[in-house]
């Protein structure tokens, strides 16, 4: 991610022992595919009732998503899981409620596009992991996204409402949701379709490593990876990187408040790839073997004990 104002984003890490000693179960249960209920476009913004003036201009997923940020919002890129989301917020993300009032968007790189029946099956799941309690009601909508079809589900309880938006590209799922409480959505949303107005678009690429010799065979995986708890980078100068998300992503001071921007902690080594296998040398003097291989654009990581870590592409 990078902002006019010298933003920068670090996006995908990870640790060796972490990856070891946390291994990550690839098999998921399958989505629920909701029906399709009606068909319209995003609303009209009422320009009368709030004008929200622009200022920094942020670019993710390798410059291919741009949108400008409301003014006196701020932006925080936030690990969550094995993805990282950057939060649009009207205050600063410092007391640990991150999910409950702002504007979040991502891309999951896939490698492909994704069909009709995913892209329904993935927005449905995503709803239920945003709202804490049980949704009193939901509807599903078609939109037009910066000129692609795209998806809208909204939905309620008594604690939140969330609108979120996916559109299907060639090379994965871009992804905006909008949450707030109950009393606080309407004006929430108003900026978020202002956002989406002025929101640029592109297909993400990936772009071709100019590898060594010695790990030609690993371009694949060449790159900056997120799994659960961190950011795994191999770069294309047999370099690796591995930093820690630090407290589930979520790092605390002695007071209980978040701080964002910390150093982050990481180890480094260099490594070569033997076919399948990566061969990593830390720079502390320890070594370690990983198998790997790419599928359905995840890269799973497979340890001496038969342990596999599952990790999602991130684009700089």
């Amino acid at each position: 991610m990078r902002c006019a104002r010298s933003m920068t984003t670090a996006l995908f890490v990870c640790c060796h022992a972490l990856l070891v000693h946390f291994p990550i179960a690839v098999a998921v249960e399958p989505l629920p595919q909701p029906p399709l209920l009606e068909g319209s476009d995003l609303p009209e913004i009422d320009q009368e009732d709030a004008e929200v003036q622009q200022q920094d201009e942020v670019s993710l997923a390798g410059g291919a998503i741009r949108f400008a940020v409301p003014q006196g919002w701020h932006v925080s890129e936030v690990p969550t899981g094995r993805e990282m989301r950057v939060w649009v917020t009207p205050e600063p993300l410092v007391e640990g409620r991150s999910g409950s009032d702002g504007i979040w968007i991502t891309f999951h790189w896939r490698g492909r596009a994704p069909d009709d029946g995913e892209l329904r099956a993935w927005l449905s799941g995503r709803i239920k992991g945003l709202l804490a309690q049980r949704s009193q009601d939901q509807r599903l909508r078609t939109a037009e996204i910066a000129g692609y079809a795209g998806l809208a589900l909204s939905s309620a309880n008594q604690r939140a409402k969330v609108e979120h938006f996916v559109v299907g590209l060639e090379t994965g799922i871009f992804e905006l949701a909008v949450s707030a409480p109950p009393s606080k959505f309407a004006s929430r949303r108003q900026v978020a379709a202002q956002l989406l107005e002025r929101l640029q678009l592109q297909v993400p690429r990936l772009p071709l490593p100019d590898a060594d010799r010695r790990i030609a065979t690993a371009a694949n995986a060449i790159g900056l990876w997120k799994s659960l708890r961190g950011q795994l980078r191999l770069g294309d100068d047999q370099r690796v990187e591995l930093r820690f998300d630090g407290r589930h992503g979520y790092p605390l001071d002695e007071t209980g408040v978040l701080r964002y921007g910390q150093p982050a902690r990481s180890i480094q080594g260099s490594y070569q790839a033997e076919d399948d296998m990566l061969l990593v040398a830390w720079d502390d003097g320890s070594r370690t073997n990983y198998r790997w291989a790419v599928e359905d654009g995840q890269l799973l990581l497979t340890d001496h004990h038969g342990r596999v870590s599952q990790l999602n592409r991130l684009l700089e």
